[in-house]
């Protein structure tokens, strides 16, 4: 006898399958979900709706072999992400690191939040992209050290990063091979990894990260993950336009 599972959570892809039918992935509060959406991909298809990515909803899955998409409501839509290609391009980079991560629930509510703030063209959604990446490279192992050099554990002149080394570095550890930060973008990626939760919106109102940041973060990611994301390919090449 198959039984039916209630699930909520963001949709993060969809890809055809079948003639009609797709497989869909779906971000819960502690793992991602795929199942089959039968017939959504039909133009008046009932579930078509449900199937759209970065839409916030609550569906019923039917266990058999494979999930099964019987119904559902969309609980929140952030359609508007799709007038902007930036925007859209930043959450597909996030979207696929997080696929390949393990989400937790405050992942999640980041994940959301930050879908959110691009819907409503928010100025400090990519700070918020930010913290979502951050959330992701703490979740596999990969933060950026940043209490103190990360080879001789200085806490003096601090002057760089290093993605090779894994964090800050002073300027006795540099010798030259990275290009000095400026004071204030270093409390800012300190910051960004050293910030606890319930500062969170404080964080947000101070602090500002750019694209560029974000690209940056993304290579501590590819790098140390050793992956390349043609997501991150592609939005690399549109802010090169």
């Amino acid at each position: 006898m198959t039984s039916i599972d209630e699930v909520e959570g963001i949709i993060l892809s969809s890809m055809e399958y079948k003639e009609n039918d797709c497989i869909v992935h779906i971000a819960c509060e502690d793992k991602i979900i795929s199942f089959i959406a039968k017939g959504a991909l039909k133009q008046n298809a009932k579930n078509r709706i449900l199937i759209h990515p970065f839409s916030y909803v609550h569906i019923s899955l039917t266990q058999t072999k494979f999930p099964v998409l019987t119904n559902g409501h969309v609980i929140e839509s952030f359609y508007r992400i799709q007038e902007n290609l930036e925007a859209q391009c930043i959450c597909n980079v996030l979207k696929d690191c997080l696929i390949r991560s393990v989400p937790t629930k405050e992942i999640l509510n980041h994940f959301k939040k930050m879908l959110s703030m691009f819907h409503e063209n928010n100025p400090k959604a990519i700070t918020m992209a930010c913290v979502c990446l951050k959330d992701i490279l703490k979740q596999d192992g990969f933060a950026m050290h940043v209490t103190d050099c990360v080879l001789c554990h200085s806490k003096k002149n601090i002057e760089t990063i290093s993605i090779d080394d894994g964090g800050f570095l002073c300027c006795s550890c540099n010798i030259q091979n990275h290009p000095r930060y400026h004071k204030n973008e270093l409390i800012q990626y300190y910051s960004l990894f050293q910030f606890k939760e319930e500062k969170l919106s404080e964080f947000i109102d101070y602090y500002t990260f750019d694209v560029n940041q974000f690209c940056f973060l993304m290579k501590w990611y590819c790098h140390h993950e050793q992956i390349q994301l043609n997501s991150f390919i592609f939005l690399q090449s549109i802010l090169n336009l």
